[in-house]
């Protein structure tokens, strides 16, 4: 064979040589930048998830918080048969907080089962980016194998001069440099997929003894609400507490009267502020007409305003407000546009909202499971403010509702001429 046909020979096979190297340096870049595309977006929706179920886990400190110190309160008071009432009140505060518990652990469950989906997709993921990496890996270990009876040494030796030399020498750098990048990106998805699977099952074990948690409170709840019913038994059942919750119920209707009173005067003197200022502040409509405050199903009325005997108490005594029979948890909505005058938990009334119309025209709604509105908020005519609930000094769920108009309350109903409530007062609760 001529020289020039060596010299052209060799030049094909480092031609040959160099496309194979480049081909072979392309696919593991392709690997890489779609692997990465992928983890980029499972990291993304995984760090979503991850910092919502942090943001409830957070949530659920501070209730566990909650509970500690209403426990402290029932030790406090011990099971002394005067101080029934007190208890009870505390014992509704803490059913709220296990209510809410209870709702917080679901919303982790939900976060928690997506989350699981997202790292049983990312498991499926890796575990085809190992099998990928192993099939390339094995394929260069078959062309090493292969191409065995050519050494490195052979390649660089038959270089024709010093520039042929170099280039031989970045070649044979770069198919190593390729080798060892095999290897180690079969060992990444290795461990990527050991990482994945671990965190799939740390994140089912923590789905588990959430169930658990959840299943302990929805007990503790049952408890609860039993220790209640024994509570109100008690005081309908024994005379000296019969009248000690007259008293306090009482005594809790004149407190409230007077800090609805005193929070309109000062509500009224902030939109009058804010208007000869031309403040946007307190700007709302009070809409038209007063929106029943329960879905138009519930409209039977356990107990009127006026005088009647309470349910409690068994005591003659005036009702100050409408009650409205409803299950637990239903909406309850604002009668009318306004600003929230106030919105806590007391003893008699449990949890209640108080909404003023700047007017002189306030609306209360009591025995609330839940308030969904806090002091200060505006409220739109038909807004959902809270849910019915058994909250204070009842015998069963339903909406307390109290029109007041320049501070007198008067009957709700006769501004309702349009809503055909059922009379059922068969079933007072309150």
């Amino acid at each position: 064979m001529s020289a020039y046909h060596k010299k052209n020979r060799r030049q094909r096979f480092t031609a040959l040589l160099a496309c194979i190297l480049a081909l072979l340096m392309i696919l593991p870049m392709v690997f890489m930048v779609l692997g990465n595309l992928g983890s980029a977006g499972a990291a993304s929706s995984t760090a979503q998830i991850q910092s919502e179920i942090d943001a409830l886990r957070a949530k659920n400190k501070d209730l566990a918080g909650q509970k500690s110190e209403l426990k402290k309160e029932l030790d406090a008071l011990g099971a002394e048969r005067d101080k029934a009432t007190a208890r009870k009140g505390l014992l509704d505060q803490q059913i709220s907080v296990l209510e809410e518990e209870i709702e917080n652990l679901d919303a982790q469950l939900t976060q928690y089962a997506a989350l699981i989906e997202e790292k049983e997709r990312e498991v499926a993921e890796n575990e085809e980016k190992e099998r990928a990496q192993f099939a390339l890996f094995c394929k260069q270990v078959r062309a090493m194998e292969e191409q065995g009876t050519v050494s490195y040494w052979e390649i660089l030796l038959s270089a024709e001069s010093f520039t042929d030399l170099l280039d031989r020498v970045e070649m044979v750098n770069n198919i190593t440099d390729y080798n060892q990048k095999v290897c180690d990106q079969l060992v990444e998805a290795r461990e990527a997929l050991k990482a994945a699977k671990a965190q799939l099952e740390q994140a089912q074990a923590e789905t588990q003894a959430l169930r658990e948690t959840q299943q302990a409170a929805k007990d503790e709840l049952q408890s609860q609400q039993a220790e209640v019913q024994a509570l109100i038994n008690e005081i309908k059942a024994d005379e000296k507490l019969t009248q000690q919750a007259l008293d306090e119920l009482n005594a809790a209707a004149k407190e409230m009267d007077a800090e609805i009173v005193k929070k309109e005067k000062e509500l009224q003197a902030a939109i009058a502020a804010a208007q000869k200022s031309g403040s946007n502040s307190y700007q709302f409509d009070p809409g038209t007409g007063y929106y029943w405050p329960l879905p138009m199903s519930n409209v039977r009325v356990t107990s009127f305003f006026g005088p009647r005997t309470h349910p409690v108490t068994g005591q003659y005594s005036n009702h100050a407000g409408t009650d409205i029979g409803a299950a637990k948890g239903v909406e309850i909505y604002a009668a009318h546009g306004g600003v929230v005058l106030t919105s806590v938990h007391q003893g008699t009334y449990g949890n209640y909202v108080v909404i003023s119309r700047g007017d002189g025209v306030t609306t209360l709604y009591a025995h609330m499971s839940k308030r969904a509105v806090k002091e200060g908020d505006t409220v739109k005519q038909g807004q959902v403010i809270g849910y019915v609930g058994d909250t204070g000094r009842v015998t069963g769920p339903h909406l307390h509702f109290e029109l007041r108009i320049n501070g007198t309350r008067v009957d709700a109903l006769k501004y309702y001429p349009n809503v055909n409530w059922i009379n059922g007062t068969g079933f007072p609760y309150n």
